[in-house]
Order: C-alpha cells, then structure tokens, then sequence
C-alpha cells in the first residue's frame, strides 16, 4: 500500500484549488504506544528516551510515544521501568 499517493492528491488541490503551496516530509516513527506511569498517573514527560524515540501528544492531549522500529519499544521499556505503554489509549 502506498500512502503517499493520497497526500500527493490532497498537496495538487491545494496548489491547483487555492494556490497554496506545500510540502510532503517522510516521519521516522512507525509505531505509536500511548504511555503513562505505572501508578496509573499522566505521564509528566521525564523518560529515558533511545535514539530516534520522542514523546507527543495526541489530539485528546494523551501522552503517546512514537518509535521508529518495534525493538525501540522493548529497549524503551527496559530504561523505563515506572512506565507502562498501550496499543490503544488507556481508559480513564
């Protein structure tokens, strides 16, 4: 499947429509985990991030953390002991 070709749409009406000109840019993360402490609190985004590992948040202000490669996830989880991840955002 290649995705590009859906924002390579949206990018020609953009010039073609509104003349507005635009970009598109490759991001490293593959994966998303949502994360927060083990005690069940928000993360306060203090971690042990490995290379190419950043934290953000999603669209509900949830704290995620974006990895490029599924072997950056065990490794985060090793120097991170007091935080847990989630496939899907954690239930409140």
């Amino acid at each position: 499947m290649r995705w590009p070709l859906q924002f390579e749409v949206v990018q020609y009406r953009l010039q073609s429509e509104y003349g507005a000109e635009s970009r598109l840019e490759t991001a490293p993360w593959r994966i998303v985990r949502w994360i927060r402490n083990r005690d069940g609190t928000a993360f306060t985004g203090k971690a042990d991030l490995p290379t190419g590992v950043t934290t953000a948040l999603d669209g509900q202000e949830r704290a995620v953390a974006l990895f490029p490669e599924l072997w950056t996830i065990k490794f985060f989880t090793e120097r991170n002991e007091g935080l847990e991840l989630a496939e899907l955002p954690f239930a409140k």
